[in-house]
């Protein structure tokens, strides 16, 4: 396995999530996502050693609000959590979530450690383009860059067009609504399955 649950010594891991939803369920939707998250969050040791964390919600259009060197515990990212704004006003792109964590997250002046796995846990409704030439390039510059990207998706079905942006069709979770904290441990099987890729 490669992260480390609970305890004990594994490779250390600067996990980035991308979080955000938009349209008619927009509220309901991010809730089941930072459901999700808290549960996942739950799962790891946390700390500056081990497995760090980072945030990008694009509700709106896309902010950085956990860098990777903020020194967060499980115990405050998971109450960071249940501060974010939802949805609400102008929506954000996926495109400029991607953006901004390859441009403010996955950099050694916010935390990022060079001997650590980076993976991008992106939970979004799936209503994107994945063809889009922005979304495409951030692919690109993700994989050049040794991101494994995992995404869940709380909405939209089917899984072609996941597997063209996902880092392997195995890291690609379709939550099923009133399980979330079930849901949770398919996105933390999902992101232990990043030392097989």
């Amino acid at each position: 396995m490669l992260l480390q649950r609970r305890s004990g010594s594994e490779k250390a891991v600067d996990i980035a999530f991308v979080i955000g939803a938009s349209g008619a369920q927009a509220s309901s939707v991010f809730s089941r996502m930072v459901a999700i998250l808290k549960n996942f969050a739950d799962e790891y040791e946390i700390s500056d050693d081990k497995t760090r964390v980072s945030l990008v919600d694009y509700n709106g259009p896309a902010i950085a609000r956990v860098f990777f060197n903020d020194g967060y515990s499980k115990a405050n990212f998971t109450s960071f959590m249940s501060s974010i704004p939802g949805p609400g006003g102008q929506s954000g792109t996926l495109s400029g979530a991607f953006t901004k964590v390859r441009d403010e997250v996955f950099t050694t002046q916010n935390g990022e450690r060079l001997s650590a796995e980076n993976i991008l846990v992106v939970l979004t409704p799936g209503n994107f383009d994945e063809n889009s030439t922005e979304i495409q390039n951030e692919i690109t510059n993700f994989r050049s860059s040794a991101v494994v990207i995992v995404f869940a998706i709380t909405e939209e079905p089917g899984i072609d067009k996941w597997e063209k942006i996902s880092s392997g069709i195995n890291l690609i979770v379709i939550p099923e609504p009133s399980k979330d904290t079930e849901e949770a441990k398919k996105l933390l099987h999902a992101v232990n399955k990043v030392k097989e890729i």
